[in-house]
């Protein structure tokens, strides 16, 4: 089986996650204390999760994530 079609899904959040730290690193770096890192925090998961919505269905992702091919 394909890495690339048995973790499929995780590693699409993965490199979208990535890119959504790259692009709030500033702010991150900026952050005066705990808390306000945890905040920027939450807002990187909402924004990778908002991406993942937008990328392709829950259920395109779920059949290639049970997809198996023959040997």
């Amino acid at each position: 089986m394909s890495g690339i079609v048995a973790d499929g899904a995780r590693r699409l959040r993965k490199a979208i996650e990535a890119e959504v730290r790259r692009e709030y690193a500033a702010e991150l770096a900026a952050a005066p204390g705990f808390w306000k890192e945890t905040l920027i925090n939450q807002k990187i998961r909402a924004e990778v999760n908002r991406r993942m919505k937008n990328v392709s269905s829950p259920q395109s992702l779920y059949f290639v994530s049970r997809f198996k091919l023959p040997k």
